[in-house]
């Protein structure tokens, strides 16, 4: 998918680019929590939880200091429980489709040549 396919689709939240600086592996996947670097798309601050839900037969492991470009969406109600999230504020998730090994050619065709900007300091 094109950064610009990803752009306008109103489903995605965010497209960043990140380090992984804890992950826990739970039933449903993986819950980590990675430091961003860059952002394509969204108000990402610069530490962001997100659940990688791992149903899919394709999946991407966060892995620890691994940098990635993520592309996250807002957990609905069902994906919230299934992560038993109980938190009230907004949480975000990808799926191993959704998240690429940053120098991997997948990643940079999907960015091109664009730069990205820095993350937000409000979330």
């Amino acid at each position: 998918m094109s950064l610009e396919r990803l752009m306008k689709d109103n489903s995605i939240a965010w497209v960043f680019s990140a380090t992984v600086r804890d992950v826990a592996r739970v039933p449903a996947g993986q819950i980590a929590t990675i430091d961003v670097d860059r952002v394509w798309k969204g108000p990402v601050p610069p530490r962001v939880v997100v659940y990688n839900r791992q149903d899919f037969a394709e999946r991407t492991d966060f892995q620890l200091q691994k940098r990635y470009l993520v592309t996250a969406y807002v957990q609905s109600p069902p994906d919230r429980a299934r992560f038993a999230v109980t938190d009230e504020k907004t949480t975000y998730e990808a799926n191993g489709c959704t998240i690429q090994t940053f120098s991997s050619d997948y990643a940079k065709q999907i960015l091109g040549d664009v730069p990205g900007r820095s993350p937000s300091q409000t979330p």
